[in-house]
């Protein structure tokens, strides 16, 4: 069977971490037999921006072709704009943009299946291809569609469900997910697949000897991942006499703020920001942790908290998340409400019972090496993939 996968959220030269989930799924896909080229649209990025723009300047750094991890990956060009200027049109600009590698890729890559990674823009393109190389379609919803872009407008509401019901399946990687598709035609033919994790990944990952690390936070540094709220949680724990340090890995729009948050709260030595980081780098930093914590109020599954959970450690999240799936509050980890009381009082009950961290943590675990491998959700993907061609 070969698959062609399009999804600009996939690791490249300007980003290492972008969509690891993709890759990683991409990866258990070949390993299980299925043939699979990638076709990752990136920005188009001319020389003169470089200039001004270090952005612009990594973008222009990607190639054009690489193989990551045996992966055949292409980087084609498509034009946007600042700020979202002209969005609409971006899944024209990204059709325009692979038509043509495309055509050519068919030639010795004759695929069974496209699989679109994002309604839009990618499933946009998905569909006009679908048509024209009579192949079924298969679009993934991680969260963005569904929280973001169809709060954009009635333009984007009517792009992002027409590209659904041309699908011929719909996967959402979690139950809130599908249960923001506001039509019931729709969700009858909508599957849940999780992200996983890759245990292999999970197991080889050490400990740091010498490090302290109490409370752990992982993600992209938007305002709806409650950063601030844990800042301010962990402010509180250190009024209260708790001697505790807490680390934050990953960057985005809020760091700047967020940085000056603990300057003007005096909390420079208990909190530190250590920016972007490898996978594996990162899985050090679990394993070391007491506590993961990330208050996410709109998340639509979350890979980090299951990487934690499948290091042994209890998570905090947020209630009414697509992490809800996997974290039982009180079994394998804590759920509470967006707000700063809830997680001082969920992180001072797991820093003042050892013995309830460890239990939440190895039920967390077991929970993940049950039901959260990429290997099983992979399965799963690839019975969706002959199914579709059975019906075809």
């Amino acid at each position: 069977m070969k698959v062609l996968i399009i999804s600009h959220l996939y690791p490249n030269e300007a980003n290492r971490i972008s969509g690891l989930f993709v890759h990683y799924q991409v990866k258990e896909l070949v390993k299980q037999g299925i043939e699979v080229r990638v076709i990752s649209p990136v920005p188009y990025a001319p020389f003169i921006l470089s200039f001004f723009n270090n952005k612009w300047k990594e973008y222009s750094k990607i190639p054009r072709y690489c193989e990551l991890d045996g992966v055949k990956v292409y980087h084609p060009r498509y034009i946007v704009f600042p700020r979202l200027l002209f969005y609409k049109y971006y899944g024209y600009n990204m059709l325009l943009s692979i038509n043509f590698l495309i055509k050519r890729l068919y030639k010795n890559f004759k695929f069974d299946i496209i699989h679109s990674h994002v309604a839009f823009p990618e499933g946009f393109c998905g569909s006009m291809l679908k048509r024209k190389y009579k192949v079924p379609h298969i679009v993934t919803i991680h969260g963005q569609d569904l929280q973001y872009t169809v709060k954009r407008g009635r333009d984007f509401e009517k792009i992002i469900y027409d590209v659904l019901k041309d699908a011929d399946s719909v996967i959402t990687v979690s139950n809130k997910l599908k249960n923001l598709i506001n039509d019931e035609f729709l969700k009858n033919k909508v599957r849940i697949i999780s992200n996983g994790v890759n245990i292999d990944d999970i197991e080889n990952a050490k400990e740091f000897e010498h490090k302290r690390i109490d409370i752990l936070s992982v993600s992209n540094l938007y305002k709806t991942k409650g950063i601030d709220l844990n800042i301010l949680a962990v402010k509180k724990l250190i009024e209260e006499g708790y001697d505790v340090n807490y680390y934050v890995i990953g960057d985005g729009p809020e760091r700047e703020r967020l940085q000056r948050m603990v300057i003007d709260n005096d909390l420079e030595r208990n909190i530190i920001f250590l920016g972007r980081l490898g996978n594996k780098e990162v899985l050090k930093y679990m394993k070391t942790a007491k506590i993961f914590c990330l208050p996410s109020y709109e998340e639509g599954f979350g890979i980090a908290y299951i990487e934690a959970m499948a290091s042994g450690k209890p998570a905090i999240a947020i209630k009414g998340q697509g992490i809800e799936d996997v974290i039982k509050d009180g079994y394998n980890g804590l759920l509470v409400n967006p707000d700063v009381d809830e997680i001082y009082a969920a992180l001072k009950k797991l820093i003042d019972d050892e013995s309830l961290r460890t239990n939440l943590g190895q039920n967390a675990k077991n929970t993940v090496y049950k039901g959260f491998t990429w290997q099983s959700s992979v399965r799963k993907l690839i019975e969706i993939y002959e199914s579709m061609l059975i019906i075809e």
